[in-house]
């Protein structure tokens, strides 16, 4: 059942659609306004997580000059 509701929630998110790769269509290659939320936040948690592993690698994220 819980399996169920994740499979409707997926769809009504929008990830239900299929990749096409002969016509080079994926269903997230879209404006980021237009995004499913999950989508979106995954996004966010990767570059949160980027910017991390840039600054513990001993790099500064700053204003350039």
């Amino acid at each position: 059942m819980r399996e169920q509701r994740a499979i409707v929630a997926i769809i009504q998110d929008g990830q239900g659609q299929a990749r096409d790769d002969a016509s080079k269509k994926h269903p997230c290659l879209v404006p980021y306004a237009d995004l499913p939320e999950s989508e979106k936040e995954y996004d966010r948690k990767t570059a949160d997580e980027t910017l991390k592993a840039i600054m513990v690698l001993g790099y500064k994220i700053g204003e350039p000059g």
